[in-house]
């Protein structure tokens, strides 16, 4: 019997399936500290406090990288004094368009100073 390929799911890119290699997800640990207008960068962003007993950063902002239309979410503001807990982390989601190092440069470039 023949085995039935499977659809791929939403959340796969249908012309680089058994053609390419892509990112799913990219979560970046950032040193540098983030800018005070960096939301101008991004489409629609929703900034909440997090900050609880337990947590490493107090801020988390989702919005949307308007030069791909991928979605992010950015965690920042140390709750915690330890040295090797980064400034900031960034999670870009491949969602529109998959993600590649390059946006994930610029768009550090863009967030922090």
């Amino acid at each position: 019997m023949k085995k039935q390929n499977k659809r791929p799911s939403p959340r796969v890119f249908p012309w680089l399936v058994d053609k390419a290699a892509f990112v799913d997800k990219i979560v970046l640990s950032v040193n540098g500290k983030v800018k005070q207008d960096f939301d101008y960068e991004l489409v629609d962003p929703e900034s909440k406090g997090i900050l609880h007993p337990g947590t490493i950063y107090s801020r988390r902002v989702s919005a949307v990288f308007g030069l791909t239309g991928n979605p992010l979410l950015i965690r920042y503001g140390k709750a915690k004094k330890f040295e090797n807990v980064p400034e900031a982390q960034i999670v870009i989601q491949s969602e529109a368009v998959p993600v590649t190092a390059a946006q994930a440069f610029l768009l550090v470039k863009k967030l922090t100073q």
